[in-house]
């Protein structure tokens, strides 16, 4: 006979609670903020990109603003300027402002301009100013997407023309994602040369959720009248309403982006025929990329890299393999791709999109990207994490609920702790945490503020995540992070195990359900602990389903099929006694705010021992379609 403890009850009350709250506007609004680097040398005024595309403008489309990073000869920044074009009306741009006449507008449309160094500033003092910039605009909008695009110069190890390091830019990209709500963010470097590189990608996969970029120099065909004039008026800036409508999604802007920009070369150019220039651009799903170079490593090719050189299109290293499914983990990342071969002129080799830079750090990092070495360098020791329930589900538009325990084992206080999801699942999703009191698990302190954790303390959250579309069931892989010290190794993540801090979310169209599962052990600490080999053990599971009504189906599996143990379910009546003859699994009919109970026996046939991250019972339940709408999991020991 198996009972559920008071916490068990209060975490139930508390979800039902918390949880299906509908989103404000799961379209939102895309803004684009373009940042541009300009000098005395570069066109202080003069850059076409941004001095006849900003005044472009449909305010039912998106929301434009632009960043300028003023420097002195020294290519120094020495100002920072936030421009607000987003109540204007489309016009006929197709030819060049006078400068006068853009001065004049631009000014009009200024919002804020900080002042740096007059010597020329520094990284961190660059890097400050553009954050305070860039919060302003994250605090006047209600953001959907955003787009940070950067018009000026670009290369493979190269963010922001140098005017911030490429560490400063992760830092940067990641304070976005977070102030945006893990909304979807897209770098448009498409007007930069020489981004579309591995060097670059491997720098922001995790910090941003799209790309959009060329793995060639970008222009370069002589500025004569005919080609401004084409360039204003069917270049990639002036037709950013075409893309980030939205309607589109981020697939769709992408494509739309790069259809445009082959319509472009498709109009041919005398210019590039001659100088046979070499024109490309490429639009990369970030949320894919360790997925393509996982199946890179497993192929075997970073065994065979010896034959890259700089600028080696690693796109025809997939295609020579004829692996079927490593050509399309590389479709899947190198989502869209288009250039002007056969269109101005031939270019007599194959491109496919994604150049290797550096061939010995591309070795380097390669490998240890995929076995997950770079997430073990940032570990936090002592720090733990585990979530309640581990799996929800939803309606598109709606907000879904679970709550996080953060704890220090350590005897160190580590500073700046939260919640935050990483970027390993494909998804447009919203993400938002505040702290709880864990006593009655009731919202305590303002939301998206961290927590310090002290020496054997803890602290416990409630995160949130809008489903802003359709989405099968996958795992949205929570990081539990805290800011500190590098060097002494506070800054980094809790350790990942699956079943206990991460966190499978699920969202259709359609009414589903959504099952909260939790489970309670005999000993109340998460462990089905089995007196001695060949005995055997239980635990109660307790459901309640917040969404559709539906048959589901609920079965015990073992997290290593090698585990020597049997297991078996049935549904409990309010004694705790089964009500169901036991079987491997179980169906019944749960309606919407129904709940339903569980036990589950295991019966071992030798020795288990304590391996909580590893030797673990996952109960799963799915709904008729076979789609997962609830999971839960206890740890399994014999002593």
């Amino acid at each position: 006979m198996m009972r559920f403890p008071v916490w068990f009850i209060a975490v139930f009350t508390a979800l039902v609670w918390t949880s299906g709250g509908a989103a404000a506007d799961p379209l939102g609004t895309s803004v684009v903020v373009r940042v541009v680097g300009t000098s005395p040398s570069w066109g202080q005024e003069g850059v076409p990109a941004w001095q006849t595309a900003a005044p472009v403008k449909q305010e039912t489309q998106y929301r434009l603003y632009d960043l300028q990073i003023g420097r002195n000869a020294s290519l120094q920044p020495i100002f920072l300027a936030l421009y607000a074009f987003s109540n204007e009306t489309p016009g006929n741009y197709t030819s060049q402002l006078p400068e006068n006449e853009w001065i004049a507008y631009r000014d009009a449309h200024l919002v804020r301009r900080i002042e740096l160094s007059p010597q020329g500033a520094d990284g961190a003092e660059t890097l400050a100013g553009l954050v305070s910039l860039f919060d302003e605009v994250i605090d006047a909008e209600d953001i959907r997407r955003l787009i940070v695009s950067y018009a000026g110069h670009g290369g493979p190890s190269v963010f922001f023309e140098n005017a911030i390091s490429l560490n400063e830019g992760r830092t940067l990209l990641w304070h976005l994602r977070e102030r945006i709500g893990f909304r979807p963010l897209i770098m448009d470097f498409s007007t930069n040369c020489d981004v579309g590189y591995f060097d670059f990608m491997v720098q922001f996969n995790d910090v941003a959720n799209f790309a959009l970029a060329s793995e060639h120099p970008v222009g370069g065909w002589g500025p004569d009248t005919d080609q401004v004039d084409q360039w204003i008026a069917r270049g990639h800036d002036a037709n950013l309403h075409q893309f980030w409508s939205r309607a589109n999604t981020e697939a769709e802007a992408l494509n739309a982006s790069v259809e445009m920009r082959h319509a472009y070369w498709e109009t041919g150019s005398e210019s590039q025929e001659n100088q046979s220039v070499r024109q490309s651009l490429a639009g990369y799903d970030l949320q894919r990329f360790r997925a393509f170079m996982e199946g890179f490593v497993n192929a075997g090719l970073v065994d065979d890299a010896d034959d890259l050189t700089p600028q080696s299109d690693l796109g025809a290293h997939v295609y020579a393999t004829s692996n079927t499914e490593l050509v399309s983990r590389f479709e899947a990342f190198r989502s869209q791709y288009r250039n002007n071969n056969g269109a101005a002129f031939d270019w007599n080799t194959p491109s496919f999109g994604f150049r290797v830079f550096n061939r010995q750090s591309f070795v380097s990092l390669a490998d240890t990207l995929v076995r997950g070495a770079w997430d073990g360098q940032m570990q936090v020791a002592g720090l733990g994490a585990a979530i309640l329930p581990t799996s929800r589900a939803g309606q598109v538009g709606s907000t879904v609920t679970a709550f996080a325990t953060m704890t220090n084992n350590s005897t160190r206080a580590l500073q700046n702790c939260r919640p935050t999801p990483s970027n390993r699942v494909v998804a447009p999703l919203g993400f938002a945490f505040q702290t709880t009191d864990p006593a009655t698990n009731a919202l305590v302190g303002e939301p998206g503020v961290a927590a310090t954790l002290q020496p054997g303390g803890s602290q416990t959250f409630m995160f949130s995540i809008e489903l802003f579309d359709e989405l099968a069931p996958a795992e949205l892989d929570v990081s539990f992070r805290c800011d500190g010290n590098a060097v002494s190794g506070d800054n980094g993540y809790a350790r990942r195990v699956g079943g206990i801090n991460t966190f499978t979310v699920s969202s259709s169209l359609d009414p589903i359900p959504d099952i909260i599962a939790l489970a309670a052990t005999a000993t109340s600490n998460g462990v089905l602990e089995i007196a001695a080999p060949g005995q055997a053990g239980a635990f109660a599971v307790g459901t309640f389903n917040l969404g559709a009504g539906d048959t589901i189906t609920a079965r015990p599996v073992l997290s290593d099929a090698g585990l020597p143990a049997t297991l078996t379910i049935c549904l409990t009546d309010a004694t705790g006694a089964c009500a169901s003859p036991r079987a491997e699994s179980i169906d019944a009919m749960i309606l919407q705010n129904q709940s339903q109970s569980y036990a589950v026996f295991a019966r071992t046939q030798g020795a288990i021992p304590l391996q909580a991250a590893v030797n673990r019972i996952n109960v799963g339940f799915r709904d008729s379609t076979g789609a997962l709408r609830g999971s839960t999991s206890v740890a399994i020991r014999t002593r």
